[in-house]
């Protein structure tokens, strides 16, 4: 819903914790899976690659990468895996090393030890080899999750950055910390059942009734505001079918210095079987250092037609669209665009209840998980309202922390709450008061950057035909 958008503007999602300030010079803000339970801080600066890959007996989650130049990189990988039987911690310890003096040459393990890691049992090895013509260094940590269900956190560098690399994943492997399950699975199966029967029931005039025309939000953040976004609602026709349009124009400007700018675009027929969306933002980093201002740009596609959605997304103006497979829908998969209505299709906002629903997450490249917990009528914090107040609840899976949705009875955003962010209703006048000046800069910024990667772009293709 509306917490998606700060969700894309600051990513990662942003978490609090008792963290020293040596901590938080050298580790970016938590990256948040509440589908498999589990938020690590990956290293500043570091590129969050969060594409889910299958793998034999799990999936990777996250990868962080740390490019060093002449064909080298530092990574770290967090995985989620099982074992078909249980197997004690210092087993599982000695059957990794033993795998890897199979695999490698010029071995040395140089500790291999169980610990209690983020509240569980766990274990953690270090290890230097021989691979491809250089040394290298790893380390592995393992934490149990539950009696055959563990995560793993893989370091793989240079062995000569063994001084550095060694207390920067120690950092790392200590802010990884796994959520208590918010929600039971058997609760969620009910709540899945729920929000399939509330898909099937919606009319197409269901979702003409409710539009709202214009809303501007402001994003809070430690008490300062830090950005807007301004949504659009309206019917529009594509293709001969009548649908609805939901457009987002936001921007965000960071405590680090980044502009972000997000636009999005997301169209749904009336009768919920065809839908199509277009997501870009770009971030203008600031110099630094010896750095230069630099753009970062992602785009995200979707595009459905009855039971079958198509996807594609680009990560970075260097990189190719990339194109996903064909998935085949659930009935509990929920078009983007009645995602962003939600709260306003709810109905009887009194009666609490609970609805899930999967939605495609482009940066795992696959479905998630949202659960949407209709609370009741409840007090607007910090302020009184002028109507009745009526709490919505939003979650990623079975673990995330929600974000609280303050609504009016016509399902009208009047507060959000999620983690140290807060969104508020403001108006035109006052976003452009705020921002005009800030936001003119950044796109003079912006356009200067896109010309230049362009004129780069020509004089390469340029060379190659010659």
């Amino acid at each position: 819903m509306l917490t998606t958008i700060f969700t894309l503007l600051l990513l990662p999602v942003i978490l609090s914790g008792p963290w020293s300030d040596s901590v938080e010079s050298v580790l970016a803000d938590a990256i948040v899976d509440g589908s498999y339970g589990v938020s690590v801080r990956p290293p500043k600066d570091w590129r969050i690659i969060r594409r889910r890959l299958p793998e034999r007996r799990g999936v990777t989650l996250v990868q962080m990468v740390h490019p060093l130049g002449a064909g080298q990189m530092e990574e770290i990988v967090l995985k989620y895996t099982s074992t078909t039987q249980p197997v004690p911690i210092d087993e599982m310890l000695k059957r990794i090393s033993e795998t890897i003096e199979l695999e490698h040459s010029g071995v040395e393990i140089h500790s291999l030890q169980q610990q209690e890691l983020a509240g569980r049992r766990g274990g953690v090895l270090a290890a230097s080899f021989q691979r491809e013509g250089r040394r290298k260094f790893r380390m592995q940590a393992i934490v149990e999750a539950r009696p055959q269900v563990y995560f793993v956190l893989l370091y793989d560098g240079p062995a000569e950055l063994r001084a550095e690399s060694e207390p920067l994943f120690n950092l790392v492997l200590g802010s990884l910390e796994l959520l208590i399950d918010q929600i039971k699975e058997e609760d969620l199966a009910v709540a899945m059942q729920s929000g399939r029967r509330f898909l099937g029931g919606l009319r197409p005039e269901d979702l003409t009734r409710v539009l709202v025309s214009e809303q501007f939000l402001r994003f809070e953040l430690d008490g300062k505001t830090v950005g807007f976004v301004v949504i659009w609602q309206r019917e529009q026709n594509r293709d001969g079918r009548p649908g609805v349009l939901v457009k987002e124009r936001a921007w965000m400007f960071e405590p680090d210095g980044r502009a972000r700018r997000l636009q999005s675009n997301m169209w749904v027929s009336t009768n919920l079987k065809h839908e199509r969306w277009e997501t870009s933002i770009t971030s203008l980093v600031p110099a630094m250092a010896e750095r230069p201002a630099s753009l970062e740009v992602t785009l995200e596609d979707g595009l459905r037609a009855e039971k079958v959605l198509l996807t594609s997304q680009q990560f970075g103006l260097d990189q190719p669209m990339t194109e996903n497979p064909p998935i085949q829908l659930s009935e509990s998969y929920v078009p983007r665009a009645v995602l962003r209505m939600l709260p306003q299709l709810l109905g009887d906002l009194d009666r609490p209840r609970m609805l899930a629903f999967v939605t495609f997450d482009h940066s795992r490249v696959g479905m998630i998980a949202r659960v949407v917990e209709v609370k009741g009528a409840a007090e607007l914090p910090e302020g009184a309202s002028t109507g009745k107040v009526f709490l919505v609840e939003d979650r990623e899976g079975l673990a995330a922390l929600p974000s609280e949705m303050y609504v009016d009875e016509t399902g009208r955003m009047l507060r959000v709450e999620s983690g140290e962010m807060r969104i508020l209703p403001t108006t035109a006048k006052e976003m452009e008061r705020e921002f005009d000046a800030k936001i003119n800069d950044a796109e003079r910024q912006m356009d200067t950057l896109e010309a230049a990667h362009q004129a780069t772009q020509r004089r390469f293709r340029q060379r190659q035909r010659r």
